[in-house]
Order: C-alpha cells, then structure tokens, then sequence
C-alpha cells in the first residue's frame, strides 16, 4: 500500500509540472503575440494638437511643433528634421526626378508616401511641379528634442493639405 501512495504522489507531481509546462508555454506565447500584433513605438502617431499652420502660396499647406521653425528658399523648405523640396520640372521636358511606383492619390494628386522611411513624393496633375518630402539627413536628433520616427513623419504628412493651386505652379522655362 505503502508503493501504491509513492506512485500517486510521484504521478500527481508529474501530471502539476506538466500543466505547469503548458501554461508557461501558453503565456509565454500569448505575450509574444500581443506584443507582435501592437505596433511599434516608432510608428505611433504623435499628437498634433500643439503644432502651428504653415501655408505656402504654392498651394499646399502643414502643421508643425511648436519646437521648430520653418526655413524657406526658393525651392525648399526646412521644418525642422524634415525637408520640403519643391521640384519644378522644365516647360519643354516636364519629368520628375522620382517616379511614381505604389502609386497612391492624395487630395486627387498623384503621390507614393512610405513612412518607414520618412519620404513622400507628391505630384500636381498639370505635370509642372512635385512636393519631394523627406527626412533632412543634416538632422541631429540627439540635440532635438523631437525624434523623426515613422510616427512623427505620419503625423506630419497628415497634417499636409494640397489645394487645387498646387496645379497652378508655373513650369521652369
């Protein structure tokens, strides 16, 4: 009777070591897909309720922290970790620079935005004139408070507004 007792109590802690083993493995598995279904930090959106308008008379128009200021050129212009460049094409061979390859609309304009890599190409229709948005690689993050991340760009690119003057802009002659 005494073997009987030894054998329920040795199988009793093997059957609770087992259920212990599946659990765990559960858990541990569960956890690594909820970590794997959120999205990374990097790609949250960053709240815009603080930043300021921007309109340029080209026709399109953005928000922007507070932190940055806006650095206009002719062609170009530098919010911050983030450049603007306005390409006009020339009047007797109008092409861009980039083509267009997931092409995608934004306010009825041709465009291909990849916020992985913080870039954006926005063409008009009249085929004088792209918005190439990109992250400036002459930021330096660590004497920033704002980081460029995917996020950030994001949030950026939806505060863009592209109005009908953007088909307005004249060609290079």
């Amino acid at each position: 009777m005494n073997y009987i007792k030894k054998y329920k109590y040795i199988l009793g802690v093997i059957i609770v070591i087992i259920i212990i083993i599946i659990l765990g493995y559960s858990l541990i598995s569960k956890s690594k897909n909820n970590y794997n279904g959120l999205p990374r930090l990097e790609t949250l959106p960053v709240t815009t309720i603080d930043w300021m308008p921007y309109t340029s008379p080209l026709g399109f128009s953005f928000m922007y922290p507070l932190n940055f200021k806006v650095e206009e050129s002719d062609t170009t212009l530098k919010v911050g970790g983030i450049l603007v460049n306005i390409e006009k094409f020339n009047c007797k061979n109008p092409h861009p620079s980039k083509i267009i390859t997931n092409k995608t609309t934004l306010y009825g304009f041709p465009a291909q935005i990849n916020e992985a890599e913080k870039n954006a190409y926005i063409c008009n229709n009249t085929n004088t004139a792209c918005l190439d948005i990109e992250k400036d690689p002459n930021y330096i993050e660590i004497f920033n408070k704002t980081k460029i991340t995917e996020g950030f760009f994001h949030s950026f690119i939806s505060t863009l507004n592209i109005k009908d003057d953007f088909n307005k802009i004249k060609c290079l002659k």
